[in-house]
């Protein structure tokens, strides 16, 4: 079963129009702001719609950008923050914050931007703590670049040691949780006594169990069995070359042997033919007398 954090299910119940009064649901407890403050307030700007055609193109980010009075929201799911991802983030935050402000604007009309990397993993040694927030500073004065872009790393690695500490709420502890997951029955019991995120539940069993939408899940595992036939294709051509390769060579070098071996033979012959004796069919062929009776038997 596929948990929360799957780019399928992450992306389909926070990332789809239909489902906004989940992604409000989210944006409001990652903001620490009480039940409902953004009902109706929040505007999907990457809805990417769930489809046959999105999946084959692999044009399925789990990234949701989304908007909120004043500010611009992106939130990542990744299983595994590497440097590598954390770097192409951070791009994607400044490209964010960049072209936020339409050109001719004033400053002052600059939005806000936000950004959430929620994480199972982090391979960041520098990041120690569940929660860990993050500006764009200038090194040599260290004095903070813009105020008004800022990020925060979860690190669901450390969810159960250090996460009250920094004050989030016991609904996004649950959230956090279900993204651990990958069992209904265990999603039943966190959820238990909070209506919203058991509506939130149903729909991921929905989307996990119904038939229909089985292709589509079952597309990420054929890209994983196209990789693999194309891995083992791959040799195989690779494999089909070398060995031609190879065959040509000892044919080559086989058919040079047989020629000089059938030269030398002739030579022989004709030397046979003008009463040559052995001692000098030897000095010339450069063969033992031996040899030379062997080849004109």
């Amino acid at each position: 079963m596929s948990n929360l954090a799957s780019d399928l299910v992450f992306k389909e119940m926070f990332g789809k129009k239909e489902n906004i009064i989940f992604l409000e649901m989210l944006i409001e407890e990652l903001k620490g702001k009480p039940k409902g403050f953004y009902q109706n307030k929040v505007r999907l700007l990457n809805g990417t719609p769930l489809t046959k055609t999105t999946l084959k193109n692999k044009s399925l980010t789990s990234d949701i950008l989304a908007s909120i009075p004043g500010e611009i929201i992106n939130i990542e799911m990744y299983h595994t923050l590497t440097k590598s991802n954390f770097t192409k983030s951070k791009v994607y935050l400044s490209r964010i914050y960049g072209t936020a402000l339409p050109i001719g604007k004033p400053y002052n009309e600059q939005v806000k931007v936000s950004q959430y990397n929620i994480c199972l993993h982090v391979k960041l040694a520098y990041i120690k703590d569940f929660k860990t927030e993050y500006l764009f500073k200038e090194k040599w004065q260290n004095t903070i670049i813009a105020e008004d872009i800022e990020g925060t790393i979860f690190n669901l690695d450390k969810l159960k040691t250090n996460c009250y500490d920094v004050g989030i709420s016991d609904r996004l502890d649950k959230i956090f949780t279900m993204m651990k997951t990958e069992n209904i029955a265990e999603l039943t019991q966190i959820v238990k006594g909070d209506k919203e995120l058991m509506k939130l539940k149903d729909r991921i069993r929905k989307f996990i169990y119904e038939d229909d939408l089985r292709q589509f899940k079952n597309i990420q595992d054929k890209w994983k069995e196209e990789a693999f036939d194309y891995g083992m294709n791959k040799g195989l051509r690779q494999g089909r070359r070398k060995g031609l390769a190879i065959g040509r060579a000892e044919g080559r070098a086989k058919g040079i042997a047989e020629g000089r071996a059938e030269n030398q033979k002739s030579m022989l012959y004709n030397m046979q033919k003008l009463n040559i004796d052995m001692t000098t069919m030897s000095k010339i062929s450069g063969l033992t007398k031996e040899q030379i009776m062997e080849i004109l038997k």
